[in-house]
């Protein structure tokens, strides 16, 4: 009778043991789950919260593509308005507009943050993975479309604003640049007031004026899309 009570206990106490241990696997693999669930459900938070953030950088750089848009029009306008050769008055700020290219520099720590943290994998939805993790290539598209945009305006359009300006004249439309980047910050806009300034209406001018506002046309659409990603990608997140 001993030596069976010796068996069932040792078997007894061994069940016991290996209960032991599973419970503290799964108790293990519970808060391993939890805790990287938490660590995810944090992460998305900061990501769609910058996400609202960078919304309001797109939004502003939109604005000022429309009043450059809008500007440049006028601009053409009046130089079509001639025959080529003439001399035709342009208001200096509408100029302006010619020189200006509108940048941005997003908030992307969160985000950059989420990445390296290696938790993406930990996302459910798929779609909203998938959209996290392309966000740095968006942002490394934009600021190459940013670096050619200045590098167009650098080497053809002021040139060509130089040889159909007087340098007076020239210096009175590199005046009202701060309009410009006053709107793009969200503050009043640049208050200097605007003069007539005398343009030849060359065929030079005329393509680069025309070829700037076409390339603010095609970034302002594109950077509309990417507006539109962003608020559908924080709608994702459920913040």
């Amino acid at each position: 009778m001993p030596e069976q009570y010796s068996w069932r206990s040792r078997l007894s106490e061994g069940f016991t043991i290996v209960l032991s241990i599973l419970a503290a696997f799964a108790l293990d693999s519970w808060w391993h789950n939890y805790t990287v669930a938490r660590d995810v459900g944090s992460g998305i938070r900061a990501v769609a919260e910058e996400l609202v953030e960078v919304e309001r950088h797109l939004e502003l750089r939109i604005a000022a593509y429309d009043q450059s848009i809008e500007y440049l029009s006028q601009a053409l306008g009046l130089i079509e308005s001639v025959d080529q050769g003439q001399i035709v008055q342009v208001p200096d700020k509408l100029m302006a507009g010619a020189l200006y290219t509108p940048t941005i520099d997003p908030p992307t720590g969160a985000i950059n943050a989420f990445l390296d943290s290696g938790l993406l994998s930990g996302v459910a939805n798929r779609d909203l993975r998938h959209r996290i993790g392309e966000l740095p290539s968006r942002f490394e598209d934009g600021a190459d479309d940013e670096m050619s945009a200045l590098s167009f305006v650098d080497n053809n359009v002021r040139p060509t604003l130089e040889r159909s300006l007087s340098s007076t004249d020239f210096s009175a439309v590199l005046k009202q640049m701060p309009h410009y980047w006053a709107l793009f910050r969200d503050s009043t806009p640049w208050a200097e007031p605007s003069i007539s300034v005398s343009v030849a209406a060359t065929p030079e001018l005329h393509n680069a004026i025309a070829s700037r506002l076409q390339m603010m046309k095609f970034a302002r659409v594109e950077v509309e899309d990417f507006r539109r990603v962003v608020v559908s990608t924080v709608a994702m997140t459920g913040y």
